[in-house]
């Protein structure tokens, strides 16, 4: 059995459960998100096979627009639970941000490099998680 209070979450809806509500109907966005991340690349499999209509910029639109949402959703959600905004968080939603828009810019003169930064937004989270992220949210839980 896997014990919550050793997740950041966890430990945060144990102390105040009064934010259970708004935690749970948050992951709406985030299922939502990835959902529309599944049809995406739907889209993008359908452009690679010659069947789409759509041109590079559209593809990469409906690929995109659902990973911001799904990254915005991810940070708010935390955010509002744990009533805090960390400089690191907003530096991390501000890359991956930018990796979209910049994959976006580049999406009419390549769709595969395009696609690499595209998949790359997320990883933002996981690397600055994993680099310094960890202590800010101990940090956080010890206050």
């Amino acid at each position: 059995m896997v014990d919550v209070l050793h997740h950041p979450a966890g430990t945060l809806l144990h102390r105040h459960p009064e934010r259970s509500f708004g935690w749970g109907y948050g992951h709406l966005a985030i299922f939502g998100g990835l959902a529309g991340v599944g049809a995406g690349l739907h889209v993008v499999a359908a452009r690679i096979a010659g069947t789409s209509h759509l041109g590079s910029r559209g593809t990469l639109l409906a690929l995109a627009v659902p990973v911001l949402v799904f990254v915005l959703a991810d940070y708010a959600i935390f955010s509002r639970l744990a009533r805090s905004l960390d400089p690191l968080h907003v530096w991390l939603v501000l890359s991956a941000v930018a990796l979209l828009c910049l994959a976006i810019a580049v999406a009419g003169a390549s769709l595969a490099w395009a696609l690499l930064l595209v998949m790359l937004a997320p990883a933002v989270t996981v690397v600055g998680y994993e680099v310094a992220g960890h202590r800010h949210v101990a940090a956080l839980l010890a206050r």
